[in-house]
């Protein structure tokens, strides 16, 4: 094998050595272009590249030196369709050649020949083979047909029955820069230059496709952009591409996605359809909740048995109904591949069972919060994996806390008194306020693991004290907030510098089981063991010459953990809790959503870094506002390609002194990941409020769909004054 040339130490604590993969130059650099189906689904007949002119070559699945797929946590993915085609867009092969703008020019006359096939459609009414993945839990432990109707209560007990639907369309993750990859070959030598969140696996997928081994292969990490799963396993098949052309060619190639490219072909956020039906007495309290969830899950989604499981545990939120009965499915369509965006399918299973809450709440009288607190899990109700939380003590505090800071009882009953008077939309403000609850769980203990585990649920963890009383920790890559945080847990426990602390990407990726940052048993699972291998260098350091280096192991399988077979058990190593309320106004010239105030009260552990957790609840409340309301992307389906990126511009405005009011309820527990909650919390709070702005809380008037818009909100009104 060639020698490697020395590389600079790469430090991901370091922002200043990020950069996005589009602006690293090499000279010589050549430019591959995917040949893209343009049929939904179909047999793949043949494929005819145009006459080429010098230095442009052509490659398809056949021309892959190595594994034409990539291995993922669920079966394998083609790189380039080979036979089957199984959505629009999929890659059928590439140009590759000096000049991009020549390189598109020939893709586009690539002649495909195919027999096209019915597509799969994601409806109610699908193909049992279409299911992926699924996972049924009641509170019989029994099949779903014993679900529990207002005519199975005793005879004489009152009890209200509250049926709705709601639903989301398919997300964008707006990267900071269209997915891509640069690869270079040196010898037997590649590097390559991506934006992945998940090293380790990139490297197998890219070692795989060139036909290489996994040793020659050296991954430098760019600007990642947000973390979500999104960065996860995309970049590996792009990557992998990107390296069959290098190793083919022997040159260094850029695959870089246009943004038109990404918005409609890359990972995109899965849409769901969930449907709650429950029965609950005259006192709000809930006697059974049914609840029917389908995931479009796309032509592949790697990560779809973690996205189900996660959703099932949060379809009940924080409620603990006497029978419940809860069907998750994730059905295959004919859609690009789809997944999970920041909160990994938690965020729209707590929008549901919080919009139904308070939906429940009007039809009872009950003040949301009486709702909430009638039903809500203790440390003496069972969750419904059949074991109690103790940290939900936490659920009564939050309430009080961001109450009393958002003044909301005496807001609420004002806001649906005027609601219920106002007949046009120029009786008076249009305001309302919505309250919602939720957990976030961290450091999930089923569902995907990283390829390589020593078991499911294993990680490991190699910490150095150097000569020079220095640190290295072998760790993947993560982002600065977290380094932050662990560098000073790292310094305050061995009594150095944190900049003394540094993390080597390189050697993490060789533990063999480096998770990416977003999947969700790594962050808190790694901070314990960062702790363990600290005080326990801290024991050696005066005992024993340096170098010291301490490896620990984290093992899920442990008694009374998780049990992934039978649904039971504490799914997470810990929880954390929240409450939030947003103030809202709707302007009755534009239909537009003015925010006038937003508190937001987290039980997350010991916050080791306050500034730092404030600054990551705001950004996150900016991007599920964003997503929800504000201007974001999405798909309109059947409608030509051209036509497809619809932007919604009803942008939410925030009120100059509406900075989001943040209270941390103390704890005595160590620290919990926080990162995740607003994305479960704002969506429930944030449509609970537009629909007491637009027109109460009956059914008329609840917001039962995702992005909210302007021209829905207008739609609403009118009816209501219809009626």
């Amino acid at each position: 094998m060639a020698a490697r040339k020395p590389l600079k130490r790469y430090d991901p604590g370091n922002r200043s050595s990020f950069s996005f993969y589009r602006d690293i130059n090499f000279p010589n650099l050549y430019h591959a272009v995917i040949v893209r189906s343009t049929i939904c689904r179909g047999k793949l007949l043949s494929l005819t590249p145009p006459e080429l002119p010098a230095g442009y070559s052509f490659f398809s699945a056949r021309d892959i030196p190595g594994k034409n797929s990539m291995e993922t946590f669920n079966g394998t993915i083609p790189l380039f369709a080979e036979g089957l085609i199984q959505y629009e867009g999929e890659p059928l092969g590439m140009i590759v050649g000096p000049d991009r703008r020549e390189a598109e020019q020939l893709a586009l006359q690539v002649t495909v020949e195919a027999e096209e096939l019915p597509p799969l459609e994601f409806s109610r009414d699908f193909d049992p083979e279409q299911i992926l993945a699924q996972r049924i839990i009641t509170s019989s432990g029994g099949a779903p047909s014993g679900e529990v109707t207002p005519e199975k209560f005793e005879p004489g007990k009152d009890a209200l029955t509250e049926e709705t639907t709601y639903k989301t369309i398919p997300g964008y993750q707006n990267f900071g820069e269209p997915a891509g990859a640069v690869v270079s070959c040196n010898g037997e030598i590649l590097e390559i230059y991506t934006p992945t969140q998940w090293p380790y696996h990139l490297r197998a997928a890219a070692a795989g496709a060139a036909g290489i081994s996994e040793h020659a292969v050296f991954i430098h990490q760019t600007i990642p952009g947000e973390t979500t799963s999104g960065g996860i396993w995309f970049p590996s098949l792009v990557a992998a591409l990107a390296a069959a052309a290098a190793v083919l060619l022997k040159k260094t190639v850029r695959l870089a996605f246009t943004r038109y490219e990404d918005f409609c072909y890359a990972h995109r956020e899965a849409p769901a359809e969930i449907t709650h039906r429950t029965v609950f007495d005259t006192e709000g309290r809930l006697l059974s909740m049914n609840v029917r969830i389908l995931i479009d899950a796309g032509a592949y989604s790697p990560l779809i048995e973690e996205i189900v499981d996660r959703t099932a545990i949060a379809a009940a939120g924080m409620y603990t109904p006497e029978h419940f009965n809860i069907e998750v499915y994730a059905l295959r369509s004919s859609r690009p591949p789809m997944g999970a965006g920041y909160d990994w399918g938690e965020a729209w299973a707590f929008y549901a069972v919080e919009s139904h809450m308070q939906r429940i709440a009007a039809e009872t009288g009950f003040s949301p919060d009486q709702i909430k607190r009638k039903n809500a899990l203790t440390p003496d109700r069972n969750m419904i994996t059949g074991v109690p939380s103790k940290s939900s003590a936490a659920i009564p505090v939050l309430l009080d806390a961001v109450m009393e800071s958002s003044d909301f009882l005496r807001k609420y009953t004002a806001y649906e008194y005027l609601s219920k008077k106002r007949n046009s939309p120029r009786d008076g403000p249009m305001r309302g306020i919505g309250l919602a609850a939720a957990w976030q769980g961290n450091g999930f203990l089923g569902g995907s693991q990283p390829r390589g585990s020593q078991s499911r649920g294993s990680y490991t963890l190699e910490v150095v004290m150097e000569t020079d009383s220095s640190l290295t920790v072998k760790m993947n890559s993560y982002s600065a907030s977290i380094l932050q945080i662990w560098r000073k847990t790292a310094g305050d426990i061995l009594g150095i510098d944190p900049e003394q602390v540094h993390f080597d990407q390189q050697s993490a990726i060789t533990l063999g089981n480096s998770a990416p940052e977003t999947l969700s048993s790594n962050i808190v699972i790694m901070t314990r063991l960062l702790r363990k291998c600290c005080q326990t260098i801290q024991k050696q350091r005066f005992r024993q010459p340096l170098p010291i280096t301490v490896k620990k192991t984290f093992q899920s399988a442990r008694k009374g953990a998780w049990n992934s077979g039978d649904f039971t058990g504490l799914p997470y190593t810990s929880m954390s809790w929240g409450a939030a309320v947003m103030e809202v106004e709707i302007n009755p010239a534009t239909y537009q959503i003015q925010i006038l105030n937003i508190s937001l009260a987290v039980e997350g552990g010991e916050i080791l870094l306050e500034k730092a957790a404030r600054t990551t609840l705001t950004k996150s409340i900016s991007r599920v506002l964003t997503k929800i309301a504000g201007t974001c992307s999405y798909m309109q389906e059947q409608t030509p390609p051209e036509q497809r990126i619809t932007t919604n511009y009803d942008d939410t405005t925030i009120r100059r002194n509406a900075t989001p009011k943040i209270l941390f309820v103390s704890s005595e527990e160590e620290a919990k990941g926080i990162g995740e909650i607003a994305y479960s919390l704002i969506p429930g709070a944030f449509t609970a409020a537009v629909s007491q702005a637009a027109g109460g809380e009956i059914a008329e008037g609840m917001i039962t769909e995702i992005p909210i818009s302007a021209d829905e909100i207008f739609k609403r009104l009118q009816r209501k004054q219809e009626r």
